[in-house]
């Protein structure tokens, strides 16, 4: 077990690089007047992890460590551990535990870490996860919005529960995510301003695919530590042009540099035809990229030179051959849009 204490893990580091960044040294136990004010920073690429499996399907803590390695090398400015894309539901709260500990460690404290934090059967038992994950030394510790209501409750209820962690955790960081499992509950403006207020907020990854409510939210939380993340790559560009904090898309997992460099370009009126061609690019490889995923994503990685196994608890066939044919031709485009765009893929030595 992580032996880091809260006040210890948020005072590991601050948000030096990214959209997170808010001054979190020594936030835990300051109430919200006490809080300091965010500055203002460049968009980020925050990646959702995979898993690396070795072949008996136990975690490989060696493919882990490259894993963050070319994240970091490939321009991420945070990392999102045990999320769906880390196939969370299939792992134990100890693996749980132990990949965000993992990634804490080789994340070198200059950029910040999140991971979901919110498992267990009732509030009480998500209490004590959201503690043991701050324990680990995450920046802030993401709840699952379809954990705090079953599907057919109404948004109160939601709130009411999230409120209830939001007191009984003082001085953790939160963030929300919009996972699709167990099933899709979409923060409308009403809760999220809500969550807002509370100041505890600094994450936000938003599922909706709809530029409206992600404008919507940019706008409340503008000035604020909540900061607003895209799950969507086909809204990349006018998301992050909109004002938006950073991009966090699965397709982070095949090319993270495109993203990176979108997030650093995406306001400079001399690259606006690069960002048109990019974004039109990202629309048409995202049915590739979500074939069989997260299969998809470790053939196009391993074929990146990662050294991870194409395997999964969650999937246990395997890729088909026109699968592999598409992510092929996906590899051969990425180059293009490399040269294109003026940048290196990513090596490991």
């Amino acid at each position: 077990m992580v032996s880091n204490t809260v006040n210890g893990a948020c005072s590991r580091r601050t948000f030096l690089k990214g959209s997170f960044a808010l001054g979190l040294t020594g936030l835990a136990g300051m109430n919200k007047e006490s809080l300091p004010m965010p500055r203002t920073v460049e968009p980020v690429l925050v990646p959702v992890m995979l898993t690396p499996f070795r072949q008996d399907l136990s975690l490989d803590t060696y493919g882990l460590e490259k894993l963050i390695e070319f994240y970091r090398k490939s321009g991420a400015g945070g990392l999102f551990a045990n999320c769906l894309s880390s196939e969370m539901y299939e792992l134990t709260p100890q693996e749980q535990l132990t990949i965000t500990a993992i990634t804490v460690k080789h994340s070198r404290s200059d950029i910040p870490v999140v991971a979901a934090g919110s498992f267990g059967g009732n509030l009480e038992d998500k209490i004590r996860c959201t503690k043991q994950t701050m324990e680990t030394g995450v920046d802030a510790v993401v709840l699952i919005t379809s954990h705090f209501a079953d599907k057919e409750q109404e948004t109160p209820v939601f709130l009411d529960n999230v409120l209830t962690l939001v007191d009984r955790t003082p001085g953790i960081p939160l963030g929300t995510y919009e996972c699709p499992s167990p099933y899709k509950r979409l923060l409308d403006a009403s809760a999220f301003q809500t969550l807002n207020d509370t100041k505890r907020f600094t994450y936000h990854k938003d599922t909706s695919e709809n530029i409206e409510q992600l404008t919507q939210k940019i706008e409340i939380s503008k000035g604020g530590p909540y900061k607003v993340f895209n799950a969507h790559s086909g809204t990349a560009v006018p998301f992050v042009q909109a004002g938006g904090n950073g991009l966090s898309p699965i397709a982070g997992n095949f090319f993270p540099e495109i993203f990176a460099w979108i997030c650093k370009h995406a306001h400079k009126p001399d690259k606006s035809a690069q960002l048109v061609y990019m974004q039109q690019e990202l629309i048409r490889a995202e049915k590739i990229v979500s074939l069989n995923y997260p299969l998809s994503a470790k053939y196009f990685l391993r074929k990146r030179g990662l050294p991870i196994q194409i395997n999964s608890r969650v999937r246990r066939d395997e890729l088909t051959k026109s699968d592999v044919a598409a992510l092929d031709g996906l590899f051969g485009e990425f180059e293009i849009w490399c040269n294109k765009l003026g940048i290196s893929p990513t090596k490991l030595i």
